[in-house]
């Protein structure tokens, strides 16, 4: 197979993703890293119990830039450094 054949099948099955991956991978207890919404040197990490972090990667390896909690049985959000 031609890189361009393995980029465009990427790309479609991307199109197709339904979230059903993600939601299996948290449902066994392992976290997931996602688009963060306005942030471009940083990913999310979202984790089975609901906390996030921001988390930025290099050659050290990951680095969590921003700790939160999110709205899990009425607590509130937690951000630290």
């Amino acid at each position: 197979m031609q890189d361009d054949d393995i980029w465009a099948s990427l790309e479609t099955a991307l199109r197709r993703d339904d979230g059903t991956a993600a939601e299996d991978h948290l449902a066994h207890g392992y976290p997931i890293y996602c688009q963060a919404e306005g942030v471009t040197n940083a990913v999310e990490k979202r984790y089975p119990d609901g906390r996030r972090e921001l988390v930025r990667f290099d050659l050290a390896g990951e680095h969590v830039l921003t700790r939160t909690r999110s709205l899990i049985q009425g607590k509130t959000d937690e951000r630290s450094h």
